[in-house]
Formats: structure tokens, C-alpha cells, sequence
């Protein structure tokens, strides 16, 4: 009889902890990771609508701090003199509506020389409305995840807080020099959040087509409606691609103009921020408007250029500008016409050449095929085929930048600033037809120099 101690398998065996002795972390880790915490137990037992409420709670708290933080700060160091707390209070609150997109009804009485003042405030700072958007998209896959029904349920709520909020602060904000419309504060921010809302919902169900679960629909149609929603797609990656380049062409210039102008930048800066708060509120001013700024850039390397004030404008074709808000950033704007700024106009057309090799890369040109299937292979479908893709790159960039240049466009409502920003349907035909110009060459090129 055997009397030798079994053989142990370390891999399978593990011995059981002597009793009473305290568990190991990895065990207690374990435990706690098959656990929810509880703050999601709580979330997870909430009723759907009330779920979306407690969603839109972060976005408008993060707006809120970061729209009336720099008005604090200044008003502590007693910049609005002589308005009291409450009047403080109420120029944050008109802050962080312009941060939502709400316009502001700007007036003032004629005094000290000065005429009256009533404009409706329209520039908004894209900044505060892409955050918000931002945060609700991803408040939107986290929703989507509830079922169609709770989907919809919970982002209904979500929008209904964030503009109940919103028109309950437009109310009790009214300083005496600007207010907002209830109606405006309760629209805006609304539409804004269903708008991320439904980004979201269709990035965590991998598109449009999934996120409407019309995808059985689509295969039942055949193959010619695949190949539609494939080739949608490609030409919605090479927008991307020209976007994305003309976006950071933008930002390039943007830093090179004001490298060059940093002397009278930093002067202006100085002159509007002469303690810690105002440099602080003056940063945040920048930062909520850089894409505004970095549209109207995009918008002068098209040739389209853009405007400060009633007849004025800044493009590489053309120079006439006059006295500038005192935004530091400003100062940076080209007083003259540089010498080599016609090369400007090239960029864009280098932005349709590479969204065009991006297409070709993506092999999903269904209407080149469709050409060669009706005119045969040859040159005839391959110019055919080009035109028309750098045709569609052409269009829904240039669409796409235009809607960018009208939602950075507006009014600041006071003297001449009523028409600041690029025109968006100069800029649409300008660029389109820069990336179309750009994009043919790039169809008829890269062919030649790709080796597979």
C-alpha cells in the first residue's frame, strides 16, 4: 500500500486559509471588484428619467464653475465697481449661459458723453458649447446602454434639466446692464445636450444605421445599400482627414501669427489683467474662444477670411481692419497684407489631395466601380470616378466648415462689433472649391505613386 503524501498541482490546488485567519488583498480585491460600489448600486436603482436628471447635474455644475470662476475672481478684486454681490452673481450667471450658446440682450443708458447701448450679444464662445456637447455624448453612450426605451426616457431628462437650469438662471441673472430670455436659456442648452446625446448614442452603437437597429433592414435591401453605407463612411473618414488637416493647418498659423505679434499680444494683455484674477479670467476668455479662433483661421487660409466690425476684413487677399475689442489675442491680426500670403490658398488645396489618398486607401469607391461596370476600365471611368469623389470631399467639407464658421460667427452687440467672423457661404465655396481642386489631383496622383 502506497503511503507516500498525494501529489499537489500548484496550478489547480489551492489550499483553503486556515481558519479564523484575515483574508488575503487579492481575495478582498476580488470581492470588492464582483461588488458594484455604491454609488452605482444607487445609480443602478434609480428610475430611468431621474437617472437622465442626475447625468445632466455634472455637465451644468462643470459649465458653471468654469463660465463664473474668472467673474468671481474679478469681482472679488473689485473689478465691476461699484455693483454689489448680487450684481456680481448675476454677470456669472449671464457667463455661463453664453457658455450654453444662449444669446445675451445687452443695454445700456446714453451717459458721460457715450450713446446708449441695445444689441443682443450673439458671438458665443464655441468652447463652453463643445464641452457641453462633449459631456453629453458621453453621457449618451453610458445611457444608450439602458434599452431604446430607457435611452430615450433618460435623455429627455437629461436635456429637461440642463434647460430648466438654465432658463431658472437666466431669471434671477439680470445684473441691469444684460439679461437673456427664459425661453432662449430653457432652448438653447436643450438642444445643445440632445445634440451630444445623439452622438453618443450612435459612437457606443457603432453608427446610424445600428443606433436607429435598422441593420437587418439594410442587409434585406442587398448589396447595393451596403455598398451605400460603406462608401458614406469612407467619404466621412476622408472629411475627417481634410478637416483634421485643415484644423491643424489652422492652429499652426494661429501660434505662428501670434509668435510674430507677441510684443503688442503681451502689451495687451497686460493692460486688461493686472492681477492674478484678471489673468486668470482673461486665460479662461482665451481659452473658450479658441475655436472660434482657430474657425476664422481656417476661414482666411481659405481666401474667404473673416471679419471684426462692420467693414472690415481680414483675408490673404485682401487687409482693412480698424480698433479691435480688447481681447489680447487680437492684437495679433495682420494690420497689412504680408507678401507671401497667396500661399496660404495652398493649404487647403494640400488638405483635399490628403483626404483624397485617405479615400483611395479605404478602397470603398463604389461610384469609381460603378463607372468602370457602365463605361468600362479606362481613363474615361477613372476621371469620371475622380471628379465625382473630389466632387462629394468638396461639398461636405466645405458644408461642414461652413456650419463651423456660422455657429463662430455673431454680434458682441456694442458700436460697430455686429458682424464678427467669416462669412459661411464665402467659406463654402472658397474651400470647396479648394478641396476639390486639391482632391482631383490627389485621385489622379497617388495612383501613379503607390506601389500596391
Amino acid at each position: 500500500m502506497d503511503t507516500s503524501p498525494p501529489t499537489r498541482n500548484p496550478s489547480t490546488d489551492t489550499a483553503a486559509p486556515a481558519a479564523g485567519a484575515a483574508p488575503s488583498r487579492a481575495s478582498r480585491q476580488r470581492r470588492r471588484g464582483d461588488r458594484p460600489s455604491a454609488r452605482a448600486r444607487v445609480v443602478s436603482r434609480m428610475p430611468v428619467f431621474v437617472r437622465g436628471l442626475w447625468e445632466g447635474l455634472g455637465p451644468f455644475l462643470v459649465l458653471a464653475l468654469l463660465a463664473a470662476m474668472p467673474v468671481v475672481l474679478l469681482g472679488l478684486r473689485g473689478a465691476f465697481e461699484p455693483m454689489n454681490e448680487s450684481g456680481v452673481a448675476g454677470l456669472a450667471g449671464l457667463a455661463l449661459l453664453l457658455s450654453e450658446g444662449v444669446p445675451l440682450h445687452v443695454f445700456a443708458p446714453a451717459e458721460r458723453g457715450l450713446p446708449a447701448v441695445d444689441g443682443l450679444l450673439t458671438l458665443v464662445p464655441l468652447g463652453g458649447v463643445l464641452l457641453l456637447v462633449s459631456m453629453a455624448a458621453a453621457a449618451g453612450r453610458r445611457l444608450s446602454r439602458l434599452g431604446t426605451r430607457g435611452y430615450i426616457v433618460a435623455s429627455l431628462g437629461f436635456a429637461a434639466f440642463m434647460g430648466a437650469a438654465s432658463a431658472v438662471v437666466a431669471l434671477i441673472s439680470r445684473p441691469g446692464s444684460a439679461d437673456a430670455s427664459p425661453l432662449l436659456a430653457a432652448a438653447v442648452p436643450a438642444a445643445w445636450s440632445l445634440a451630444g446625446l445623439l452622438l453618443g448614442g450612435m459612437a457606443e452603437a457603432g453608427g446610424l444605421v445600428a443606433f436607429l437597429g435598422r441593420e437587418q433592414w439594410l442587409h434585406a435591401k442587398g448589396q447595393w445599400w451596403r455598398w451605400s453605407r460603406d462608401y458614406a463612411r469612407a467619404v466621412l473618414r476622408a472629411c475627417g482627414v481634410v478637416l483634421g488637416s485643415l484644423l491643424a493647418a489652422s492652429a499652426a498659423a494661429l501660434g505662428v501669427t501670434i509668435a510674430i505679434h507677441w510684443a503688442p499680444v503681451l502689451t495687451g494683455y497686460e493692460g486688461v489683467s493686472r492681477s492674478v484674477a484678471g489673468a486668470v479670467g482673461v486665460t479662461v476668455a482665451h481659452a473658450a474662444y479658441l475655436p472660434n479662433l482657430l474657425v476664422n483661421t481656417a476661414a482666411w487660409l481659405s481666401g474667404a477670411g473673416f471679419s471684426v466690425g462692420t467693414d472690415t476684413v481680414i483675408s490673404p487677399l485682401a487687409t482693412s481692419v480698424g480698433p479691435m475689442p480688447p481681447l489680447p489675442v487680437l492684437a495679433a491680426i495682420p494690420t497689412s497684407l504680408p507678401a507671401w500670403s497667396a500661399v496660404a490658398l495652398l493649404v487647403p488645396v494640400i488638405c483635399g489631395a490628403v483626404g483624397a489618398w485617405w479615400f483611395l486607401r479605404e478602397g470603398e469607391d463604389h461610384v469609381g466601380e460603378w463607372f468602370e461596370l457602365r463605361f468600362g476600365p479606362g481613363a474615361v471611368a477613372r476621371g469620371l470616378g475622380a471628379v465625382a469623389a473630389s466632387l462629394v470631399l468638396g461639398v461636405v467639407s466645405a458644408g461642414a466648415t461652413a456650419l463651423a464658421a456660422w455657429a463662430a460667427r455673431g454680434s458682441l452687440g456694442v458700436g460697430r462689433f455686429t458682424e464678427v467672423g467669416a462669412d459661411p457661404l464665402q467659406v463654402f465655396w472658397m474651400l470647396g472649391l479648394e478641396v476639390f481642386v486639391g482632391a482631383l489631383i490627389g485621385f489622379l496622383t497617388v495612383p501613379w505613386l503607390e506601389s500596391d
